[in-house]
């Protein structure tokens, strides 16, 4: 796992603004402690942090181009090798936090809800890298690596995702409504 730490705070805030469209406040918060992070084969991108290769925003518009639906209802802040990318939508919690989905390159159209928000999707991440690890020290994916997509692991202390799987029977997240 690598944090990148050693940048000044004005470069978050200054690029926010380049976002286009709504800012997840939790991501900007994680992003004031740490200007973007790796671990494992995921990438937290950040803005201007040479050592990730792309900004956040960039990504952001690179995804929009790519699938026109995904346009102000999905920014992809975290992203993987293989073309997974997860990021928050338009879609808002209780608390005026942003929902995270999950989105894949080989799937377009298809977004999956997989948090109500980007501490509880933390959480469990962390605690994913977490197992794994102790599984295998030397780890480059998460095992079991569909935990983000199991009904059951969805509503664990998420009292918001499980209403919304009740109402809705799926975790797939309807671009074309609104």
């Amino acid at each position: 796992m690598k944090l990148y730490r050693n940048f000044d705070t004005k470069v978050i805030l200054r690029n926010m603004g380049k976002i286009t469209g709504e800012v997840d406040k939790q991501y900007i918060r994680f992003l004031m402690e740490t200007n973007g992070a790796s671990i494992l084969d995921y990438c937290f991108l950040g803005m201007k942090n040479n050592q990730l290769g792309i900004n956040v925003y960039d990504n952001i518009r690179e995804l929009w181009q790519v699938d026109n639906l995904l346009t102000f209802r999905f920014w992809g802040v975290i992203g993987t090798s293989c073309g997974e990318n997860f990021g928050y939508l338009d879609k808002i919690d209780s608390d005026g936090n942003h929902f995270i989905g999950y989105y894949n390159t080989n799937e377009p159209e298809q977004v999956y809800l997989v948090a109500s928000s980007f501490d509880i999707f933390m959480s469990k991440f962390l605690k994913q890298i977490e197992n794994t690890l102790k599984l295998d020290e030397n780890a480059i994916c998460i095992a079991n690596n569909d935990w983000f997509l199991n009904k059951e692991k969805l509503i664990v202390d998420d009292e918001e995702m499980n209403q919304y799987l009740q109402n809705h029977k799926t975790s797939k997240y309807d671009l074309l409504s609104k």
